[in-house]
């Protein structure tokens, strides 16, 4: 299953614990771009969010998650065994609450951006081991 979702399938997941969440990076020399986010909940749903043409966040709920070769993924640890607490939808964002931690996904003019705690999340290739 690989399909796009609206907010409403997301929603039905608030309360269910966090497995993984991962940041899909297309790597080009030292740098690394993010072009997903894959949430993993603990009813074995999987989510994959990123940008959609129309400027907004594509929400699609899939079942098994493959990386291209030219990409690598970056999990977040900080939200491994948190709950999903809320989920709210904004023209361009998504944004994802814990208890602990947010994380605001956005499409900036199709490029995908991410916040963590309202601080810009960035990768480079050098300086991150997990990439």
């Amino acid at each position: 299953m690989n399909k796009i979702v609206d907010i409403s399938q997301l929603e039905r997941h608030v309360g269910l614990s966090i497995i993984s969440f991962c940041i899909e990076l297309f790597v080009f020399g030292d740098e690394a771009e993010p072009i997903g986010v894959v949430m993993q909940l603990s009813n074995e749903t999987n989510f994959l969010f990123c940008c959609s043409g129309e400027g907004k966040i594509r929400i699609r709920r899939i079942s098994i998650f493959k990386i291209q070769d030219s990409c690598r993924l970056a999990c977040l640890n900080e939200f491994a065994g948190e709950l999903l607490n809320s989920v709210n939808a904004f023209e361009n964002q998504l944004i994802l609450q814990t208890i602990n931690h947010e994380i605001c996904i956005v499409n900036d003019d199709d490029d995908l951006v991410l916040y963590l705690d309202g601080n810009q999340v960035t990768y480079s290739t050098e300086s991150d081991p997990r990439i």
